[in-house]
Order: C-alpha cells, then sequence, then structure tokens
C-alpha cells in the first residue's frame, strides 16, 4: 500500500488528467444521448421549477435587472391553499385573488429563492441568447470541477490512494451527472459547497488573512446560491477560534477577513433589496411554506415535497414568517415524540437507495440515456460505504473535519426541511471521499491480516447496506406515470402536430409510437380482469386512450390496417376502463 500510495504521489499531474479526461468523457456521451428526446425539454413544462428558473432568467436577459416586479410561481396547489383559506375568511374581508394572497405570503419584491442562479443564467442568456444549452454547458464544467475538487479533498484528507479512488467514484457517480442537463441549481450547488470545504481547508492549514478573505468571497457567494451554505464559513470560523485560542489577535484577523468576503457579494443583494423595498437581507420567499409541507404531522418524509392539509391555516397565521411557521407547524404534532419520529423517518429517507424525485426523474432519464444505466455508482453504493467511512475516519478526524462539517452542512436542510434527490446530490459528493476511505482501509486490514477488524467492517459495510437497500413501499414506482404525461406534453405532441402539419400521418404514427413504447407499467397492466385501483390510474387511462386513439387513426391513414386496429383496441379498453374508475 506503501508503495501504490508512493507512485501516485508521483503521478498527480497523470492522476488529475484522467479524473479530467474521464469526466470529459462521460458528459460527452451523456450530452449526445439526451440530444434527441424530450429530457431536455423538461423546462417548458410550466408546473416544474426549471420552468420558473427559466422565466426569472429571461426576464433578467430582457432588461428586469433588478427583478423590481414580484415574481413568484403560481400553481395548481398555490390554488389549491388559497381556495381554502379564502373560504375560512369572514364574508366582509376585502377580496383577494388566490394569486394576490401568495404573492402577500412571499412577500411580494422579496426573491422567490437565492437569486444566484438565475442571475448567472440571465447573463449567459444575455450575451449568447436564451439557449438552455449554455446552462448546461456551465453546469457540466462545474460538474467537472467537482470531481476534481472531491480528488484534492480527499487527497488532502487522507492520502493519494484514497483521493484518487474518490475521483475515480466521482466520475461514475451518476446522480451528480443527471442533474447538470437539468435547469436546476444541484450541479452548481455541489461544485460550490466542495470549492467553499476546500477554501476553508487550505485556510485552517495556515495563519493567512488573505485566504480567509477567499473563504468569504466563496462563501458569500455559496450563501447567494443556497443560503444553507452559510453555514460552512460559520463552521470554519468555530475551527479557528478553538484552535487558534491562544492568538486571540490573529483569530480576530482572520475572522474579520472572513466576515469581509462574506460581505463583499451580498453587497448587491443589499442594494437591490432597498431598491425595490424588500427586507434588506432577505433571500428566499419560501421557507415558511417549505417548512409546513415538510415538517406538519401529516407529511410523509419518503414522499418528497407534499403539501400538507396544515399549509392554508399556517401561512395564514404566519403571514409567510418562518419563525411563526415553525412554532405553528411544530403544534400539529401530539407530542414531542411525533416530531423525533418524523426526523428519524427523515434520516432514513437520506440514507435510502431511493433518489427521490421531484419534478424531474432521475429514473426517466435512464430511460433515454444509456451511460446513467452504465455508470456503477449511485447511492445504492455510496451510502452504506459513506456511512462506514464516517466512522472508520473518526480517529483521524482532526486532519478530515472539514469533510465532516460539510457533510453535515449538507445534511442539516433535508433534516429540517425535506429529502430529495436533487438535494442529496452535494451530500453525496461529501460522502465519496469517506466511501473511498471505507474501501481502501478495510482492503489495508484484510491484506495485513487484521482479519478481525477487516471482518467487522466488512460486515457493517453489509449491514449497511441491507438498510441502505431496503425496498420501496408499496404503490411507490420508481416512474410515475406523470414523467410519462408531461414529456408528451412538451415533447412529443409537438412533433406529432407538426407531422400533421406535414400531412405525414407516418410520421405521426412514428412519433406516438416512439412515445408509447415507452408506456409506464401502472398503465400497460390495466385490463378488464385488472382495472384501475384509484382515481388517478383511471384518468390516465383515459389519457393514454386518446393517444392510442389518435395512433390508429394515423395508422390507417398510413395504410397500416393491422396496427391500426390493434391500437384501435387498445383505445377501446382503456376509455371503457376511465369511464368505469373516473368518476369522483
Amino acid at each position: 500500500m506503501a508503495a501504490i500510495e508512493e507512485a501516485l504521489r508521483s503521478r498527480r499531474r497523470t492522476v488529475l488528467l484522467a479524473i479530467v479526461a474521464g469526466s470529459v468523457l462521460v458528459r460527452i456521451a451523456y450530452f449526445v444521448a439526451l440530444s434527441r428526446g424530450p429530457c431536455l425539454s423538461e423546462h417548458r413544462w410550466p408546473q416544474w421549477d426549471m420552468e420558473f428558473f427559466q422565466r426569472w432568467a429571461q426576464a433578467i436577459a430582457s432588461g428586469d435587472w433588478l427583478t423590481a416586479q414580484p415574481l413568484h410561481p403560481f400553481h395548481p396547489w398555490h390554488e389549491d391553499v388559497a381556495a381554502a383559506y379564502l373560504e375560512g375568511l369572514p364574508a366582509d374581508t376585502p377580496q383577494e385573488s388566490p394569486a394576490e394572497v401568495w404573492n402577500r405570503w412571499y412577500g411580494g419584491t422579496r426573491f422567490h429563492q437565492e437569486p444566484l442562479y438565475p442571475y448567472l443564467m440571465g447573463i449567459t442568456y444575455f450575451f449568447l441568447g436564451a439557449d438552455p444549452r449554455w446552462i448546461f454547458a456551465w453546469q457540466m464544467l462545474a460538474g467537472i470541477g467537482s470531481n476534481v475538487l472531491v480528488y484534492l479533498l480527499a487527497r488532502r484528507c487522507f492520502g493519494d490512494v484514497v483521493g484518487t479512488l474518490a475521483g475515480a467514484l466521482a466520475v461514475l457517480f451518476a446522480p451528480a451527472l443527471y442533474y447538470e442537463l437539468i435547469l436546476l441549481r444541484t450541479a452548481l450547488t455541489g461544485f460550490l459547497s466542495l470549492a467553499i470545504a476546500l477554501a476553508v481547508l487550505r485556510a485552517l492549514e495556515g495563519d493567512s488573512p488573505r485566504r480567509w478573505l477567499l473563504t468569504g468571497i466563496l462563501s458569500g457567494l455559496g450563501i447567494l446560491l443556497q443560503s444553507f451554505l452559510g453555514l460552512l464559513p460559520a463552521g470554519a470560523a468555530a475551527f479557528l477560534a478553538l484552535e487558534r485560542r491562544r492568538r486571540r489577535g490573529l483569530v480576530l484577523t482572520c475572522l474579520g477577513a472572513l466576515a469581509a468576503g462574506v460581505a463583499l457579494p451580498l453587497l448587491p443583494l443589499l442594494a437591490r433589496n432597498l431598491a425595490v423595498g424588500a427586507p434588506p437581507l432577505g433571500l428566499t420567499s419560501v421557507g415558511a411554506v417549505t417548512f409546513v409541507c415538510s415538517n406538519a404531522a401529516d407529511i410523509d418524509p419518503g414522499a418528497g415535497f407534499v403539501v400538507s392539509r396544515y399549509t392554508a391555516r399556517v401561512m395564514a397565521a404566519s403571514e409567510g414568517r418562518l419563525g411563526r411557521a415553525v412554532v405553528d407547524t411544530l403544534r400539529t404534532h401530539p407530542s414531542a415524540w411525533s416530531v423525533l419520529r418524523l426526523l428519524a423517518r427523515k434520516l432514513a429517507a437520506l440514507t435510502h437507495w431511493y433518489e427521490i424525485p421531484n419534478n424531474t426523474n432521475f429514473y426517466f432519464f435512464r430511460l433515454h440515456a444509456g451511460v446513467l444505466r452504465l455508470l456503477p455508482v449511485t447511492f445504492t453504493l455510496v451510502g452504506p460505504l459513506g456511512l462506514l467511512g464516517l466512522v472508520v475516519a473518526v480517529p483521524e478526524f482532526r486532519r478530515c473535519r472539514v469533510l465532516y462539517l460539510l457533510a453535515a452542512v449538507c445534511a442539516a436542510p433535508m433534516l429540517a426541511f425535506y429529502v430529495l434527490s436533487r438535494f442529496r446530490a452535494p451530500f453525496a459528493l461529501a460522502l465519496l471521499p469517506f466511501a473511498a476511505l471505507a474501501i481502501v482501509r478495510t482492503f489495508g486490514w484484510l491484506r495485513t491480516g487484521r482479519l478481525a477488524v477487516g471482518l467487522a467492517s466488512t460486515a457493517a459495510a453489509l449491514c449497511l447496506a441491507a438498510w441502505t437497500s431496503r425496498p420501496l413501499p408499496p404503490g411507490r414506482p420508481l416512474i410515475r406515470t406523470q414523467d410519462h404525461s408531461v414529456t408528451y406534453e412538451i415533447y412529443y405532441e409537438r412533433l406529432a402536430d407538426e407531422a400533421e402539419e406535414r400531412g405525414d400521418a407516418c410520421g405521426v404514427a412514428d412519433v406516438l409510437g416512439e412515445f408509447l413504447r415507452l408506456t409506464p407499467g401502472t398503465v400497460t397492466r390495466l385490463s378488464p380482469l385488472d382495472p384501475p385501483r384509484t382515481r388517478s390510474e383511471a384518468l390516465f387511462a383515459g389519457w393514454y386512450g386518446a393517444i392510442h386513439r389518435r395512433r390508429a387513426d394515423a395508422l390507417r391513414r398510413c395504410g397500416r390496417t393491422q396496427e391500426a386496429a390493434e391500437e384501435q383496441g387498445r383505445a377501446d379498453v382503456l376509455d371503457a376502463l376511465y369511464a368505469a374508475g373516473a368518476a369522483p
């Protein structure tokens, strides 16, 4: 092992180039796989966060550089919650529309979410045009940078063998790659969190105020991206004060440099908020509604974002203020034990193999991109090995304390709010050095004859894998029916309409056939012997029946009568199932 360590140490540049080259090749394959298909069009669906970021960025690129006009999404669940609130008001209350209610709760001109990501998008669109592929390009560059940073962090903390293995795991980690071609902050959050951690590590290694200033600047940018990243400089300041407590002058100088660095990126935020009448340091409007929908007594943490039945009551009482919403939400629980059980269930969801979807779905993308299926590293592997590594690294805490801080900071918002795949990806990147450490240490113990320790570590990994690999609850599919139906409305329907306009009936049939080949199992199983089990399944039966009917008509016009008869038969079956099961 010492010989391998020395060999890798003497070839660090080669290792780094290999990580970069592997990262580039994987991303080329991924982009080519998705360049034809519905996945790169998901930002067109008006009910998803990607569309809101796209709309916000286009408003900035069009000249609203201050986001001076209130800009908040308004989805069907917003309307339902506002309607429930308005129904409970006295008759003489001044009337508001549902959109006005939410605009008030969200704070009007207050940013809906932290602004760095949409502003980076807007600047990109201003100079290069409003094509999301430009965003995907720099997100892929951020992903390559993340892989390099995982290698550098692991190498600094645990040595070259662990660092090289961690870098390889990062190159092969499918969920992080997945988010680089989606208009979400995930890829940039992963990169910036790792960059801040490396800056903190370098700052703690010396006594340079300049390094602390750089750490502060990166941290300020992180806060503008996702405010929870502000916990990283807070933790770094605690480490500094504890470890240099006998050098008070140095501590104050470095803390001053850190604070100044954090303040610099926040100055434009302050100026903008004062100009539009928003709270001076207001970063986001969604804290209150997110807390109630992730911590109320009726929430299932394994289901992702779900609108609580208490939302209207808590939002009305709190008027969108987070502190009051926290108190009122916790009061929905019958006891403190209920809150603790909810927290335990969040922890279970956090460590589970399943990539909980929100808007977009990892497993749906795997249908369209073979590279995501081929990459062997997912949370199924990273979870148990990373958790084991957290224990194995305890004797080396002093060297890797920043990695512990990073993992804790990335986990904290999911435990405070809710667990989603898109939030867990940065946490998984933080676990990769620990996962690599667990592999290297266990192999080393077994190889050197420390069988008791090595076998205990192996057994612990297997037990953790059994825990994290628990099956999904009954009725929760990998890919939701709406993941398929949305892609029809944002992609396949447009292609079919274009073929229809050209008078190309065979083209219409081929486009619809391509979509129907991906019909989810919850629809393909439907038959008179296995009818819809819920009203939602019945509605989807009718929806898919209409598509089968349209394809049957196109096939008849195309001269493919046998196929047309089969499609028409399936359409008739689904229509009958819809009629029988769709009644309220």
